[in-house]
């Protein structure tokens, strides 16, 4: 029979560095009444995955690490002005229809949803802190289409929304990258392995 060495031929390992670009692949072969079955084995890259390449992780770290601090100063300045309570910053809050302490509570969950994102402590808290965010210029957005402000005034809170948001997808892919190498190197079983059959 041809079966053994098809076995032989298929079940050979061909690794290399899955971080930087090469594919990882590995798979078990079963037999039965010559139906041959392939199924990777738990820890590769499942088939068609895309592999991170070590430009495309720089280049992911240099786009995180420049749209970050602008996002972060946009909204430090944003939380000072309301804490100081400037001019521009209360006669706007005014005109939207809230009273002037709502200006406090947005400054200091500002300042703390910074303070989570810079230091990085909790992935769970940073992950609170992008979505309070986004909440924060979803409502600013909808307060000013909601009292008749021009498209100019309202777009504002989205410019804000655009360079959190490639902020925040930098962080995520750059997260799930260093988890995979730590699963990996731990031996354990990558998440998005999955069974197939041939």
């Amino acid at each position: 029979m041809l079966v053994g060495p098809l076995v032989d031929g298929v079940s050979q390992k061909h690794q290399q560095n899955a971080y930087f670009g090469h594919a990882r692949t590995a798979c078990t072969i079963h037999s039965a009444r010559d139906d041959i079955r392939v199924t990777p084995r738990l820890g590769m890259l499942p088939a068609g995955a895309r592999v991170m390449t070590r430009s495309d992780y720089k280049r992911l770290r240099l786009l995180y690490w420049i749209v970050t601090p602008l996002f972060l100063v946009l909204q430090g300045w944003a939380a000072l002005e309301y804490l100081r309570e400037a001019p521009r910053m209360t006669d706007t809050i005014v005109q939207l229809g809230y009273q002037i302490y709502f200006m406090k509570i947005l400054g200091v969950a500002k300042l703390l949803g910074i303070a989570a994102i810079v230091t990085g402590l909790s992935p769970t808290l940073k992950e609170w802190a992008y979505a309070g965010f986004t909440l924060d210029v979803c409502g600013a957005f909808a307060s000013h289409v909601s009292v008749g402000d021009s498209p100019g005034i309202a777009l504002v809170p989205a410019a804000f929304f655009v360079v959190q948001l490639a902020s925040y997808l930098a962080w995520k892919q750059l997260a799930q990258r260093s988890a995979t190498r730590r699963r990996r190197h731990l031996g354990l079983p990558q998440r998005d392995a999955v069974e197939s059959h041939a």
